[in-house]
């Protein structure tokens, strides 16, 4: 079952999701080109500088790139938050199994230029056996996030940080106000 206040984010912004088990969840097969691209997608809690904390939404077998996120948010430095102050951003929800809404959570969210190419979305919802399905346009709706490219995979250099979402020219994003 969805945690309530998951549910009451969702569905009070009008959002239709599908709830998937584990099981349910790994049973993709291998697409054609007219199936629907569905990515997993892992949230991972960053701290900024010793401060700021920012939701990075990627997918599930890539790595936050660090640099790249530092040169997108002009940050120092970069580390991914322990388990203890997760447990406290992310009421409810087991260690690393947080879904990517960061205005439930009252924190900004970068989402990685591979998540944004899929049709939809596989998402953790609060327990590691369960996950929610939605469309990835409704997740970009429903946030408002930056687009970046703030992911690599094993083995693939690692990418400079290249906004997709239009900003005016000299104002790069940034969590200071």
């Amino acid at each position: 079952m969805l945690s309530p206040f998951i549910e009451r984010y969702l569905r009070v912004n009008g959002i239709p999701v599908r709830l998937l088990s584990e099981e349910e969840a790994e049973v993709h097969p291998p697409r054609s080109e007219d199936e629907l691209v569905v990515e997993r997608v892992r949230t991972v809690l960053v701290e900024l500088d010793g401060g700021d904390e920012v939701l990075c939404a990627i997918p599930e077998d890539a790595e936050v790139d660090f640099d790249a996120l530092c040169d997108l948010l002009g940050a120092e430095e970069a580390v991914i938050c322990e388990e203890g102050r997760q447990l406290e951003v992310f009421p409810g929800c087991e260690f690393g199994a947080a879904p990517p809404f960061g205005g439930l959570w009252g924190l900004p969210l970068i989402v990685d230029a591979d998540v944004e190419l899929s049709d939809r979305v596989l998402v953790p919802a609060g327990r590691h056996d369960l996950y929610i399905e939605m469309r990835t346009t409704d997740l970009l709706y429903l946030e408002d996030p930056v687009v970046a490219e703030i992911s690599a995979y094993p083995g693939e250099p690692w990418r400079h940080a290249m906004p997709v979402k239009w900003h005016p020219p000299g104002e790069i994003p940034t969590l200071r106000s």
